[in-house]
């Protein structure tokens, strides 16, 4: 049963989930427009009017994030947010999160190094979750990783648990922070001015992770150094039983008990 807290919390989630979502399609139509502006007008427009259409989509940008992850962490309160676990192959996944990226990744030079276990690890999780997850830590590393830099997503079997590491090359976090880097807001003071971000991005994986997924979520990290995320997930195992094994079985037994008689 709910608690009143429950109760009271849920209607302003799903307020919150609602006006993040309606902010988004004004957001677009501003940025659509902006685009046709610069190409349609392009000809007219002196240096001073292209710098403040900079400055505008640059503002937009930044609100755009902002709605987006927002709308993320305000959705896992709704009925959006309710757990539909079912058997995942991980490496699939993960695969299916990278390919989001794979247009900025080639734009920015960077490589992705992939160190995937055979056979393939499958999870009992809800894959909507999984990939909100995945997507909030790849989405950190290739926004601080340098241009021409290296994303390491490694998975391997830890005593029983599926342990999957990003690895970049960003700025790193100083040790003094590390703590915080999981609380909602927080932006290093080191790449706050250079690097467009919300702050909710590792909030909202270290959320998910806690009320959503069965798993951990930990950081190693130092200024400089770059940052290494790892979740840890327990594996699926099929300890189930098909009919056609059991029948066999079954047969086997009363072969053997026949035999005995």
């Amino acid at each position: 049963m709910a608690s009143p807290r429950e109760h009271h919390q849920r209607p302003a989630s799903e307020l919150d989930a609602v006006i993040a979502h309606q902010l988004r399609t004004p957001l677009s139509v501003i940025r659509l427009n902006l685009d046709m502006l610069r190409t349609e007008a392009a000809s007219i427009l002196n240096r001073e009017h292209v710098e403040l259409m900079d400055e505008i989509d640059e503002a937009t940008k930044t609100i755009q994030v902002y709605v987006e992850d927002a709308f993320r962490v305000a959705s896992l309160g709704t009925p959006r947010g309710v757990r539909q676990p079912e058997r995942v192959n991980l490496r699939v996944c993960l695969e299916e999160v990278i390919a989001a990226y794979e247009s900025f990744i080639t734009r920015s030079i960077l490589s992705i190094e992939r160190v995937f276990p055979v056979p393939d690890i499958f999870l009992y999780e809800d894959p909507h979750f999984l990939r909100v997850v995945f997507d909030a830590i790849l989405s950190n590393a290739v926004k601080y990783s340098p241009r021409g830099g290296r994303i390491r997503i490694a998975v391997q079997e830890v005593a029983g648990a599926a342990e999957v590491c990003f690895s970049d090359e960003g700025p790193g976090i100083p040790e003094h922070l590390i703590e915080a880097v999981f609380r909602p807001w927080f932006r290093g003071s080191n790449v706050e001015q250079h690097t467009e971000g919300s702050g909710l991005g590792l909030y909202l994986a270290s959320k998910v992770m806690d009320e959503c997924i069965h798993g951990d979520i930990s950081i190693h990290s130092a200024a400089g150094s770059g940052s290494t995320i790892c979740c840890t997930l327990p594996i699926y195992r099929d300890t189930t039983t098909s009919e056609e094994e059991e029948s066999n079985m079954v047969s086997a037994q009363k072969s053997t008990q026949d035999a005995a008689s």
